[in-house]
């Protein structure tokens, strides 16, 4: 028997933008679009915007969506600072957009600039609630690296300013030789600058809600006839449903039943529900179901010929087929060696994302244009120096670093309109 899970999932959004994304914590920075004129100074900022008087430092950062043009990073002491600095350029009209400043460790969504001297720190005890009592527990390994530190106890991570961009692969690396506090092992992770939360809400929520996902593209139709083709062993389709049921589809065929949500979930308050797991949970209560059998989603088809025996054998019961491996992303590269802490020549070219960044020093380029000042403590009173020491990789697309265009290699995540089509390098 086969059971097709036709389902959407959904997420109600909420009423005030949060940011949904791994270890994100807000931070002391003002981000203004479009940039400020690059020759302004911080002394210059109390005479061009009053609500920035307390600005300690700035500096200017590529538009990932859009790297021709920048944005003005705008660094405070506290986050009460940037939080009254806000309120007064949004009462003051800016002609600029005013964004508050985000941290996170979540990289998979656009819109994310890498902050190299940055890394968030996590897996220490969750008794730790003060910055110095984390401070003084940490290995001497990693303190030697670690220029300043602030624990955020809600998120149970503490950001960390490295003494150099170099020293995140550094301590990668000594992290993945067990280094521990009171048992506990650490991991290390880099840190993202994002601003537009909008946006990211809306990337993590397009999974969810987009239109795309209350399109019928027929992946149902193909299913079954891919089923109809290859396995025409199986005796009978149950289509789990929450009452989508496609206007082709024939309800007569005696091989095909629908199955609502109703019909399965003995506690029905909880329902209307579209999480693919609360569901597939239920699967074993549809009345007649055998107790063999394959569950599939409704996107899923074969492409040849499939038996029982490749699900399911009498001596060895039900058979795992786990992903092939990934091929190395250049010869002589293998994946072990990005980002390693040592620069492999076989993999500093834009398919090995330049070895990782194990070869900035050799071929990268900051993207920051340094502001002058220092910048404050984010709540523990010592300065962070947000200058000319951070640099930065942008992104045109997720996927597409901006160091991948014009790089004589057609890198299908760039070959977007957003990316100038790898400019020009995928051809016509």
């Amino acid at each position: 028997l086969l059971v097709l899970n036709l389902t959407l999932e959904f997420c109600l959004s909420e009423k005030q933008l949060e940011c949904l994304l791994t270890h994100c914590i807000k931070v002391p920075m003002l981000v203004l679009d479009p940039a400020l004129p690059t020759n302004i100074t911080l002394k210059d900022l109390l005479s061009i915007h009053p609500a920035l008087q307390d600005a300690n430092n700035m500096f200017f950062v590529a538009k990932p969506k859009n790297p021709s043009t920048n944005v003005t990073v705008i660094v405070f002491d506290s986050p009460k600072d940037a939080e009254a600095a806000h309120s007064g350029m949004l009462k003051d009209s800016s002609k600029q957009i005013v964004w508050r400043g985000y941290l996170t460790t979540d990289k998979e969504v656009p819109g994310l600039v890498l902050m190299q001297d940055l890394a968030f720190l996590s897996g220490f005890p969750a008794t730790f609630k003060e910055t110095n009592q984390l401070r003084t527990k940490l290995p001497e390994s990693l303190a030697s690296k670690v220029k300043l530190l602030e624990l955020y106890s809600e998120a149970s991570v503490a950001l960390l300013q490295l003494n150099n961009p170099k020293g995140f692969q550094e301590l990668s690396k000594q992290a993945k030789k067990n280094m521990t506090i009171d048992g506990k092992e650490l991991m290390l992770n880099p840190a993202y600058l994002l601003w537009d939360l909008s946006s990211v809400s809306q990337s993590k929520q397009d999974e969810d809600i987009s239109a795309s996902r209350f399109e019928d593209n027929e992946e149902l139709r193909y299913s079954l006839r891919s089923i109809e083709r290859h396995a025409p062993w199986v005796r009978h389709i149950f289509i789990v449903t929450n009452g989508q049921i496609p206007s082709w589809l024939n309800l007569d065929n005696p091989r095909i039943t629908i199955v609502t949500h109703q019909e399965i979930f003995q506690n029905v308050s909880h329902l209307p529900t579209f999480s693919s797991p609360a569901i597939e949970s239920h699967i074993h209560r549809i009345s007649g179901l055998s107790q063999k059998f394959i569950y599939l989603n409704d996107d899923v088809m074969f492409g040849k010929d499939v038996w029982p025996d490749d699900f399911y054998s009498h001596s060895k019961g039900q058979k795992v087929y786990l992903t092939w491996p990934v091929p190395n992303c250049a010869e002589g590269c293998p994946g072990s060696w990005i980002k390693d802490g040592y620069c492999d020549k076989a993999c500093n070219n834009s398919a090995c994302d330049w070895d990782g960044g194990d070869c900035i020093g050799n071929s990268g380029s900051s993207r920051y244009v340094a502001g002058g000042g220092v910048v404050g403590g984010l709540g523990n009173g010592l300065p962070w120096q947000f200058g000319g020491g951070i640099s930065g990789v942008s992104y045109c697309n997720q996927g597409c670093a901006n160091s991948w265009l014009a790089d004589k290699f057609c890198d299908q995540a760039c070959n977007v309109l957003s990316c100038g089509f790898d400019a020009g390098d995928c051809g016509q």
